[in-house]
């Protein structure tokens, strides 16, 4: 399944694109397939809208622009760059809500596309990522350490949430305050697995292979 997902969802893009330029009825029907057909695609149930993503950053000396992306879903991702090392990870955040509510002890399943670059001569791109709380005391379902290559990929990332949360408490959140670097952030999919999530046979914390649309091959290594 996730060895043919991102070719599949370069076709919903295709197929959303040409329904956007119908009349609003169509539209609407043709983003509504897309998300079913994307739910389809994971385990459990999609429970944010890729399509549909409002970014927002925290920190002194932090730029976040809109920028073109070929060979991933959308062609089109957010730039986010921390222009000076900070004290903490989470003094640069670049931030989007989720949207919806998760009950305790149900697992949260992440995939996201990033990008990052070589911010020295042995290191890429490192940020903490989290699907946590946006106010104190900041409780995380996710929080991982993540270090990007130079080439788009697809990451995952799993956790249980040890409690409920309400539809406006949780946000996706890059944090990468600790070093002057940058990171291109796609489209990402939120996915519910429920109290009995089973990811034994998802792939967790690594990335498929560099992009092309010729070679859409996913490494499903731990």
């Amino acid at each position: 399944m996730f060895r043919s997902l991102h070719l599949r969802i370069f076709l919903i893009i295709l197929v959303i694109s040409f329904g956007m330029h119908q009349p609003t009825s169509y539209a609407d029907q043709a983003l509504d397939d897309a998300l079913k057909t994307i739910d389809d695609l994971f385990p459990g149930q999609l429970i944010n809208n890729p399509f549909d993503v409002n970014w927002y950053k925290v920190g002194d000396k932090t730029k976040l622009k809109n920028v073109k992306a070929k060979g991933i879903p959308g062609e089109t991702a957010i730039r986010f760059e921390n222009k000076k090392a900070k004290t903490n990870a989470w003094d640069a955040i670049a931030g989007s809500p989720v949207n919806a509510s998760v009950g305790e002890n149900e697992v949260i399943y992440v995939a996201f596309w990033a990008k990052g670059k070589k911010r020295n001569k042995d290191r890429f791109s490192q940020a903490t990522v989290r699907i946590a709380e946006n106010k104190a005391p900041y409780t995380h379902i996710i929080d991982e350490q993540v270090e990007f290559t130079d080439s788009w990929a697809l990451y995952y990332l799993k956790g249980r949430a040890t409690r409920s949360f309400q539809a406006d408490e949780l946000d996706f959140s890059i944090q990468m305050g600790l070093h002057k670097q940058s990171v291109d952030v796609g489209q990402y999919y939120v996915v519910n697995l429920g109290t009995n999530g089973n990811t034994d046979t998802l792939p967790i914390y690594k990335k498929v292979q560099a992009v092309t649309q010729s070679n859409p091959t996913v490494n499903n290594s731990r």
